[in-house]
């Protein structure tokens, strides 16, 4: 992925060079324009949404792209008179990748369905423990589980349990790699935890003595339509669900979905000095670790973009030298945001809207 990106970004470089065209606009004039989806590529692929002129207009104004190129050009005419040894760089990098493997037929590995299941209990307590097929190799996997779980279920976070990477009782699921844990076990997550949700519901009706259609859903608890006062904790409909169910309904409260997940499309995009990462994600289920995360990814990638230059011997062999970026070496960045509405043909619309960051 990093290499093909790496090659077909330069050739495109190439291209405006020859053409006397600045990079951002032969980028330009080569996206999937927004009327063009759902588009299907030439070697059979489907693109199923996006907004690429938006977001790369989006990027360009926030770093301020004409100001710099005209910076550049002083600079060049600086050296060009002797006045200064250093030269300005501005790169460009825009890519699609294919992310969140799921049950697709590109996707599917010996036939297997790439879906991944979560296992969540509710403790009377109204502590909570899910069990996901995935294991976090440091994506903060546990905050955003159980974020996606306590929008679903009214529980915090702090209550919930994330288990992960048991094999002795991690239920079904194709692992973490390819960016497919949130779209993926996270939808599962969100599934199990609606589930959780009617059955507290039909636990709440039996307690308030009403019908479950009379009741509604607020934050952390059911109410009665048009009586407010009356209602009932999800901590109160745990404890419950342990010793007062409606006639004919098992005790407990826990469930075991599964969820299956189509493409997730993402794009990214980088500027030389700071680093503006603008990326489609699915709904968020909380943002404040989503920085963190981008950060990580370019301090990783930074040795092959600056501390690592690519070189090509004599022999045409690709090769990398350098050392790893300290974080005194990370540029700064900047974030923005674009919110869009996915064209989804899933019948769970929970992750459909997306957010460019």
């Amino acid at each position: 992925m990093t290499e093909a990106s790496y090659f077909i970004e330069r050739m495109i470089d190439v291209l405006a060079r020859k053409l006397g065209m600045d990079p951002a606009e032969a980028r330009r004039r080569n996206l999937i324009r927004k009327g063009q989806f759902p588009y299907q590529s030439a070697l059979g692929w489907e693109y199923d949404s996006g907004d690429y002129l938006t977001a790369l207009d989006k990027a360009l104004n926030t770093v301020g792209y004409a100001a710099l190129r005209d910076e550049q050009r002083r600079n060049r005419e600086a050296f060009a008179r002797g006045e200064t040894r250093k030269l300005m760089g501005i790169g460009v990098s825009f890519f699609t990748e294919i992310v969140g493997a799921g049950p697709i037929k590109n996707c599917d590995i010996l036939g297997l369905g790439m879906f991944d299941s979560c296992e969540i209990r509710v403790h009377p307590t109204g502590s909570v423990i899910a069990r996901l097929g995935t294991i976090s190799q440091g994506q903060g996997h546990a905050t955003t589980f159980a974020q996606i779980l306590a929008s679903e279920i009214g529980i915090p976070a702090e209550n919930i349990t994330i288990e992960e990477g048991d094999t002795d009782t991690a239920p079904y699921g194709l692992g973490t790699y390819g960016s497919r844990s949130t779209p993926v076990a996270g939808a599962a997550t969100a599934m199990a935890g609606r589930k959780i949700r009617a059955k507290a519901q039909m636990i709440a009706a039996h307690l308030l003595e009403v019908h479950d259609d009379d009741l509604e859903w607020d934050v952390d608890r059911f109410r009665v339509k048009g009586v407010p006062k009356l209602s009932k904790t999800m901590a109160e409909l745990a404890f419950a669900a342990y010793n007062n169910v409606p006639p004919g309904m098992e005790p407990g409260l826990e469930i075991v979905p599964k969820r299956a997940r189509g493409l997730d499309p993402h794009n990214g995009r980088c500027r030389d000095g700071s680093l503006l990462p603008a990326r489609i994600y699915s709904q968020l289920p909380g943002r404040r670790w989503l920085p963190g995360r981008i950060a990580c990814g370019r301090a990783q990638r930074l040795p092959g973009q600056r501390r690592r230059p690519s070189l090509v011997t004599a022999g045409r062999s690709f090769r990398k030298s350098g050392a790893r970026p300290s974080s005194c070496n990370i540029p700064l960045s900047q974030c923005t945001r674009l919110s869009m509405r996915a064209r989804s043909r899933c019948r769970d619309k929970a992750f459909s809207p997306v957010t460019l960051l």
